[in-house]
């Protein structure tokens, strides 16, 4: 099946432990600008991330076609074997054999707050990713967080491609200037952000929300345990969709679940499905990431997915 979306972000190998105590235990606020610290932890496993391979992997659980654009290094064979696997398609990726693929090491509390560091390896290597066939054939594209030149190559080439793109700026919020902000956003289909982002967002840009939506048509904004609110150009910033956030079984990690979020949405979009349908699939697949520890290692199938929306929801996917 020919790929109906592209997803372009990081791909990384993340190292994910768990610190038994609260970081305020440790941290003393008074003596942070002479900090010296060392973190005992007792577990500490690979996990595939990064977020495009993230995303990518949660809309193959959804049985949703999906080719990845991202820079990877040379020791790329085992997360290569794990996304063929899951048929997602590799055309697009670039190898840099002179460098490792990136990494990123996270540490998270019992509150679930994080502490991590991040190597860009193969991410910041010179050299440039050919889009162009790819972003003509595709139905949408999601430009989620990379390299910044390379996320500002892929907001131009959507463009130039006349196809619908979705922003997710995340990490490289602060990275990012204003005006690149400002000219992602342009006439994209849509803009994600955490609440968080979302004041980061208005701030770097002096941009309020109803300004906001008059640059992209769909502006979709989580917000953890409150759930998300799904803005549209159609109905305005005083007519929000709300959605609820699905209750965890047992939260076991947190990292990854906003990636999840967009893939659970960006599915219902594929499909057609209204927006509350589309915010209710993300915040699903949101949960299946938090019951587990990395980013893909939740693996229901579609008909699991399914089955558990209509439970929660009372309403088919079919």
């Amino acid at each position: 099946m020919a790929p109906r979306i592209a997803v372009t972000g990081s791909l990384a190998y993340d190292y994910i432990s768990s610190y038994e105590k609260p970081f305020e235990k440790v941290l003393l606020p008074d003596k942070l600008s002479e900090l010296s610290v060392c973190f005992l932890v007792h577990d500490k496993v690979r996990h595939f991330g990064g977020t495009g391979g993230n995303i990518a992997y949660c809309l193959a659980l959804l049985e949703e076609s999906a080719t990845l654009v991202g820079a990877v290094g040379h020791d790329f064979a085992d997360y290569r074997k794990w996304l063929e696997e899951k048929n997602i398609d590799l055309e697009n990726i670039k190898v840099f054999e002179n460098v490792p693929t990136a990494s990123a090491t996270i540490m998270t509390d019992p509150k679930g707050n994080q502490i991590a560091q991040f190597h860009p390896g193969a991410m910041s290597a010179d050299g440039e990713i050919n889009t162009t066939e790819a972003f003509h054939k595709v139905g949408a594209i999601i430009i989620a967080p990379d390299d910044p030149n390379r996320v500002m190559q892929y907001v131009s080439e959507a463009k130039e491609a006349g196809t619908p793109y979705f922003f997710d700026p995340g990490q490289n919020m602060p990275i990012l200037t204003p005006e690149q902000l400002h000219e992602a956003i342009d006439g994209a289909e849509g803009l994600f952000l955490n609440d968080y982002e979302m004041e980061m967002f208005k701030k770097r840009t002096h941009l309020d929300l109803i300004q906001i939506l008059e640059k992209v048509k769909l502006l979709i904004i989580t917000r953890g345990e409150q759930g998300s609110e799904i803005y549209s150009q159609e109905t305005g910033a005083l007519s929000p969709v709300m959605v609820p956030v699905v209750v965890p079984k047992e939260v076991v990690d947190p990292t990854g679940c906003g990636d999840g979020y967009r893939a659970g949405f960006l599915r219902g979009y594929l499909k057609g499905r209204p927006l509350e349908a589309c915010g209710r699939m993300g915040s699903l697949m949101a949960t299946y990431v938090v019951e587990n520890i990395g980013t893909q290692n939740h693996n229901p199938t579609y008909e699991e997915f399914c089955n558990r929306y209509q439970e929660t929801f009372a309403e088919s996917l079919s």
